[in-house]
């Protein structure tokens, strides 16, 4: 006889918790499934590990649509790019940032 691993058997139970979210709902995102699931494993004091999870998904996923993996319209690399080349729209003379300084009770003595 054979036995079974922890991570098989509460992937087994993640899995019955995941089938019940899916007829209770339709989800439109895995962002929004995967909140759904944890806030019901946490309603009922289930632990659960990232590892559970996946091994969870892939048992309903076999024979069970799950909704598709929403992303960014644009990659992470492309947006980080484009905030790095946004420029000031208005340069502060040294005189001016002395000023706000003052005005916020910030001295230069405490910033050195």
């Amino acid at each position: 006889m054979q036995t079974k691993t922890t991570t098989e058997t509460a992937a087994r139970r993640l899995a019955k918790i995941l089938r019940d979210v899916l007829r209770r709902d339709e989800f439109q995102s895995m962002a929004d499934l995967t909140d759904a699931l944890k806030y019901s494993c946490a309603r009922l004091h289930i632990r659960w590990t990232h590892e559970d999870l996946n091994a969870a998904y892939r048992l309903v996923g076999s024979n069970y649509p799950l909704p598709p993996y929403v992303q960014h319209a644009t990659p992470r690399r492309e947006r980080r790019e484009r905030r790095e080349r946004i420029e000031p729209e208005y340069e502060i003379s040294k005189r001016d940032a002395i000023a706000i300084l003052d005005r916020l009770g910030i001295g230069l003595d405490k910033i050195r």
